[in-house]
């Protein structure tokens, strides 16, 4: 059985609509297609192009990662790097949510000594705070009530703007609040979502 061709006139378009053109379909001679109105029910199979307009909010890539080491540190004055998340966007100019949550233990013989972890552009923890609030430190604590503690903290870092498509790389970094008491931090299970 052979195929039914509707074909313009050379040079035209092709134009399917209703009676006011308020539903079209229209396959230009320029090789593109343009729809005018909704589309209700279909299946797409092909591949959304990077021009495709999302509505805002949107997830674009969700990366997890877990890290099963562990890291001393015991001066309050610097940071140390225990983890590394590196991370390409799909898209340019989106959003980015970042949560890390990890075991830590810190010497606690000092009341109120903290686990202090944050996610910083630099591993030295110099960089830029990624932390919802935009303050200078990081939101990530775990309070030490006796001598020595083991818990949780939990840090959530916020992008505003991804910028160009490209690599980068984010640390976990960590000090504890008091010098010479050692902070050792360990399992890392680390989520984040890339959305428009």
């Amino acid at each position: 059985m052979g195929d039914l061709t509707f074909k313009p006139a050379s040079g035209g378009d092709l134009i399917l609509q209703n009676d006011d053109a308020g539903a079209k379909i229209q396959l230009n001679n320029d090789d593109t297609i343009d729809i005018t109105g909704s589309i209700d029910t279909a299946t797409f199979n092909g591949t959304v192009g990077s021009s495709a307009t999302f509505q805002s909010g949107m997830p674009v890539q969700i990366y997890r990662s877990s890290i099963d080491s562990t890291t001393d540190h015991s001066s309050s004055s610097s940071w140390a790097n225990h983890a590394a998340f590196v991370v390409t966007n799909k898209r340019a100019n989106t959003k980015f949510y970042l949560q890390a949550t990890c075991i830590v233990y810190v010497e606690g013989d000092t009341i109120n000594n903290q686990a202090l972890v944050g996610i910083n552009t630099v591993s030295d923890g110099t960089g830029t705070w990624l932390s919802w609030n935009d303050d200078a430190q990081p939101v990530g604590r775990m309070t030490v009530a006796g001598t020595g503690d083991v818990g949780t903290a939990t840090v959530v870092g916020y992008v505003a703007d991804t910028g160009s498509i490209a690599e980068r790389t984010y640390y976990l970094v960590f000090r504890p609040s008091i010098n010479n008491k050692n902070m050792n931090i360990g399992i890392v299970q680390g989520l984040l979502i890339e959305y428009i």
